[in-house]
């Protein structure tokens, strides 16, 4: 499977990142079967990882059975660049996926 893109909005390096108030995993228009169980979420530049957040305190499941995630707003320690990500999945069934990838940019700050 192929994972779906979501580009996130950009936000300046030291600032807090707004977060996604709501992601929802559909495959054909459903929820998978088996419920999510857990999510994780690297930033990484090549092969540097910038940082990773997950369940249950970066990223709370908000609804296990229809795969309704948000992850709130909070501090990234990120530098200034391009960076790619992507969420990986674990369900009730132990089985791993990744349903979305993308990239943020952090835009360089001014104030030090």
């Amino acid at each position: 499977m192929i994972p779906g893109t979501y580009n996130m909005d950009s936000f300046l390096r030291g600032d807090w990142w707004d977060g996604v108030p709501s992601i929802r995993i559909t495959v054909n228009g459903e929820p998978p079967l088996s419920p999510i169980v857990s999510a994780r979420l690297q930033f990484r530049t090549g092969n540097l990882l910038g940082c990773q957040i997950e369940t249950p305190t970066g990223i709370v499941i908000e609804d296990a059975a229809g795969w309704h995630l948000s992850i709130p707003a909070q501090a990234l320690a990120l530098q200034a660049g391009a960076w790619n990500y992507d969420l990986e999945t674990t369900d009730a069934e132990d089985v791993v996926r990744t349903y979305i990838k993308g990239t943020i940019t952090v835009i360089q700050d001014i104030t030090r």
